[in-house]
């Protein structure tokens, strides 16, 4: 249950960070701040999906739900893996063939 509660937390923080990025950016428009509500709502939906699953399937004892909530954290987690380690080498590369961030 906290592992499902503390997964449901960061996706929630890592949403508001994004709209507040978009708002700093001038990317939300007036017209287009309805679509940009009804997106973030939609995409926190579509995110806690996944903890729901660990929580429900730990308050209801169903191996099944945990089973979903196991196998895509841990897709996530590799996910995430992966990308660090690709920005991990081509910051490297970058590096050694003496581009800079200026």
């Amino acid at each position: 249950l906290c592992l499902s509660g503390t997964a449901a937390c960061f996706v929630m923080v890592e949403l508001v960070m994004e709209i507040l990025s978009l708002s700093q950016a001038g990317t939300l428009m007036n017209e287009h701040i309805q679509w940009g509500s009804a997106l973030a709502v939609l995409s926190l939906v579509m995110a806690l999906t996944i903890p729901c699953c660990g929580w429900v399937g730990a308050w209801q004892h169903d191996s099944c739900q945990l089973c979903v909530f196991g196998v895509c954290s841990y897709c996530n987690g590799c996910g995430n893996c992966l990308i660090a380690t690709t920005l991990g080498v081509f910051a490297y590369l970058c590096a050694s063939a003496g581009f800079s961030a200026r």
